[in-house]
């Protein structure tokens, strides 16, 4: 059995890294063209040959086969995502001494495919504070040796910073609780980081959290 990645806007992605960022935003892996999709939507998140779709807890949703993903999805050859009006679609790396076989299209999962009618036209659209902190935490007590924490640290601070972006705007200001765990996750991540490349990220994190106390 081959590798599987991940085929979006005629391009192959290998999904080389433990987790790979989907979303608008430049700072993305794969970066999508609808302006359905959250800057930071969702992770496609690797633990051996298992791939796993983690829903950022986007405003329009992730969809999979037709069905949407309420947190977390387990991918195998031949699903079909969608998000707004962007299509990916789960592929296994083709054999060399084999063609890499068309995928049919089921009739009953077209059936319950949504139409773009049902979402919301915001580009705005981002993720909710519990579906940031529990995925950071999570990212956190998986992550393995040093040489996957560069990728891990670019998806945690990624979303916590979309997180912040929208504090008070489209979503609600954070809670006393939710600025204890948001602390400590951030305290961790710069643990790993003894040369002080993310302290002035972490102060500015600090700067952001105080202001917005001041706005509540």
């Amino acid at each position: 059995m081959g590798e599987l990645k991940i085929r979006y806007d005629g391009q192959d992605y290998p999904l080389t890294q433990r987790q790979t960022l989907v979303g608008r935003s430049r700072r993305c892996v794969i970066v999508l063209n609808s302006r359905l999709a959250s800057r930071e939507h969702c992770v496609l998140e690797r633990s051996g040959a298992a791939l796993t779709l983690i829903e950022l807890g986007s405003k329009n949703g992730t969809w999979v086969n037709g069905e949407r993903v309420t947190r977390r999805r387990q991918l195998a050859k031949g699903d079909e995502i969608r998000i707004g009006s962007d299509h990916m679609e789960v592929v296994e790396e083709a054999r060399a001494h084999e063609p890499e076989p068309r995928r049919q299209v089921e009739t009953q999962r077209m059936a319950r495919k949504p139409s773009d009618e049902q979402f919301e036209d915001d580009s705005t659209a981002t993720v909710d504070h519990a579906s940031v902190l529990d995925l950071a935490e999570v990212l956190l007590e998986t992550a393995g040796g040093p040489e996957q924490r560069p990728q891990t640290t670019r998806v945690i601070l990624a979303a916590v910073d979309e997180l912040l972006d929208h504090a008070g705007l489209t979503q609600p200001y954070l809670g006393p609780e939710e600025e204890r765990r948001l602390r400590s996750i951030a305290d961790r991540v710069q643990s790993w980081w003894p040369d002080g490349s993310l302290t002035a990220w972490r102060q500015g994190l600090e700067s952001r959290l105080a202001a917005a106390g001041r706005r509540r």
